[in-house]
């Protein structure tokens, strides 16, 4: 069994299938399937690289937030390991997105902060 170094939502891994069916659609399986490896590859090295978050912060307050190849991750720091709570694409209006979604967010960190 592989450790990962993150833990998912279920609204992130819903973000990660609908990125790879979106590009598969587009650009075919090939570059999907590269384009979800680079994703994770970012997502393994958040507990690495996590001061790059300070440079989006003010537009995830109180989350982080991380740039990755066309998408912002946003993710939370829990017990040393990043929780990754979306993945969305930059063009998109993440202040509003995050505003609506920051409550549901705060609770399934609390739940998952509550299980460890």
């Amino acid at each position: 069994m592989t450790q990962t170094n993150f833990w998912l939502t279920r609204r992130a891994a819903r973000d990660l299938r609908d990125i790879y069916n979106h590009s598969l659609k587009q650009w075919g399986e090939k570059t999907a399937r590269g384009y979800i490896e680079k994703l994770y590859a970012a997502l393994d090295a958040l507990k690495e690289v996590d001061d790059r978050a300070r440079q989006h912060e003010k537009r995830a307050l109180p989350f982080k937030i991380v740039a990755s190849e066309k998408h912002f991750i946003v993710y939370e720091m829990t017990e040393g390991m990043p929780v990754v709570l979306t993945l969305l694409h930059q063009r998109r209006d993440i202040e509003t997105i995050l505003r609506d979604l920051t409550p549901d967010f705060l609770a399934e960190v609390a739940a998952l902060r509550r299980r460890i």
